[in-house]
């Protein structure tokens, strides 16, 4: 199984997620995490199966709240590059 690390980015956008979502319903921005955090397992188990944006990067969609996930493998890490809403660019 792959190590994950976090952009400082990345890192950044999912706590801005946790917090926008918190200040309406903690119960719903835990589950949110959680299943971002379950993609983010996928990807540990499966990191080069999901669709290819560029020669470095990969992209992932969480399925049930459309949470994109941005991310690169080296070696036998996966960093994770962005987390963002489906509509916004990555970059």
């Amino acid at each position: 199984m792959y190590k994950v690390e976090f952009y400082r980015k990345a890192l950044k956008e999912y706590q801005e997620i946790w917090e926008y979502i918190w200040q309406d319903n903690l119960f719903y921005a835990n589950k949110v995490l959680k299943n971002i955090d379950d993609t983010i397992d996928t990807i540990k188990i499966f990191p080069s199966i999901w669709k290819s944006i560029s020669k470095t990067h990969r992209l992932i969609v969480e399925s049930e709240y459309k949470y994109k996930i941005v991310y690169r493998i080296l070696w036998d890490i996966i960093y994770i590059v962005s987390i963002s809403k489906y509509k916004k660019d990555w970059y």
